[in-house]
């Protein structure tokens, strides 16, 4: 059995590996066919994909990591909105590149990355911040957001310079460059 202190800081890497894997195994050797990222079902992948890149955005520019506990913003409808954005992020690639294989092996990367880091991070802000945290984990759910608080959005303060100190920018050049090589790959496949 695997150590747990290795597990912990191993996860990460071995999810990555898994994906450059899996990625290998079904664009180069069994030439899984791409649908046209023009379809209905690809552009709903895209949209829920720039949806992600808009959340991930949204948290960022209010998270200050290990300083003050985030609860303005999108932080007021749901405690991790970053693992909410990169979930439909992999979603919306998921309907497009429309493969089981790459669609599993994006779940199982999600469930060991997000679950214990979750996990962790909250322990962390228990110990963190004992006076706010109880309240605001008790009012706010996990990941999926609570809608009737549409109207926090707009609380706190939202800024541009933590969004780049975050290097959320990585998010919406991620997603634009996974689209280029899906196209590319559809074009020379």
């Amino acid at each position: 059995m695997l150590d747990r202190q290795f597990w912990k800081s191993a996860r990460v890497p071995v999810a990555r590996v898994f994906i450059v894997v899996v990625v290998l195994y079904s664009f180069v050797w069994q030439r899984i066919e791409v649908p046209p990222l023009t379809s209905a079902l690809s552009l709903a992948g895209i949209a829920l994909a720039v949806l992600g890149v808009v959340i991930r955005g949204l948290a960022a520019g209010y998270l200050h990591k290990n300083q003050e506990l985030a609860t303005d913003g999108i932080y007021a409808l749901a405690r991790h909105p970053l693992y909410l954005g990169s979930s439909l992020i992999a979603l919306g690639l998921m309907l497009v590149i429309r493969d089981p294989l790459v669609a599993a092996a994006l779940v199982v990367v999600m469930v060991i990355t997000y679950l214990p880091t979750i996990a962790s991070e909250e322990a962390k802000m228990a110990h963190r911040f004992p006076e706010a945290w109880p309240g605001y984990r008790d009012s706010t759910p996990r990941i999926l957001p609570r809608i009737d608080r549409i109207g926090r959005l707009t609380r706190g303060g939202w800024n541009a310079a933590q969004w780049r100190h975050n290097a959320e920018y990585n998010a919406p050049l991620a997603v634009i460059l996974v689209l280029v090589a899906l196209q590319l790959y559809r074009a020379f496949a």
